[in-house]
């Protein structure tokens, strides 16, 4: 038979990005179609007035068009729960009403949290689970499927001491 644990809520968190106009999908819609016809209008501007073929223009514009879409997905819309048990670390992400786990770690697995980002140390795996840029996000490294994992994150200053503190007391009881 197979054994069930049960684990205890430690904390959970949800990292949200900054409140932003382009967070209401009204606004984001406006802008998108603003693009969009500015996209347009530009590439008529240059057939017209340069005599440059259409489709030299449109493919750059639309390119560029699809990256700021892009960067406006994942830099404003996208959010991250953080949730701690007293035996793993989840971190799912969520955007908009879909729900998808990143990564579930045990606290066996994780090496360790440094304070800095320049510890020497290369992984073969990084996640970005972290609504800041990489330089202010919290670094993770944990041994995930026997692969180094540096995992970024971006919890709340009492977020981040209590999973320090819940890893150093698993890490106490495993050694024991």
């Amino acid at each position: 038979m197979e054994e069930n644990t049960v684990q205890t809520l430690v904390a959970f968190e949800i990292a949200q990005p900054q409140k932003r106009l382009n967070r209401s999908a009204g606004a984001v819609y406006f802008l998108l179609t603003a693009l969009v016809l500015a996209v347009i209008s530009a590439a008529n501007f240059a057939a017209t007035h340069w005599q440059i073929p259409r489709e030299w223009v449109q493919l750059p514009l639309y390119a560029i068009l699809i990256a700021a879409s892009i960067l406006v997905y994942r830099r404003h819309y996208v959010c991250y729960r953080y949730t701690l048990t007293d035996q793993t670390f989840a971190v799912d992400r969520i955007a908009g009403n879909r729900e998808r786990t990143i990564a579930a770690i045990d606290l066996s697995e994780i090496d360790g949290i440094p304070a800095d980002h320049k510890d020497g140390r290369t992984a073969t795996r990084t996640i970005y689970a972290s609504v800041l840029p990489k330089r202010k996000s919290a670094r993770l490294t944990a041994r995930l499927d026997g692969r180094e994992t540096v995992l970024y994150i971006s919890p709340s200053e009492d977020f981040f001491t209590t999973l320090q503190a819940q890893v150093q007391q698993h890490a106490k009881r495993e050694s024991t």
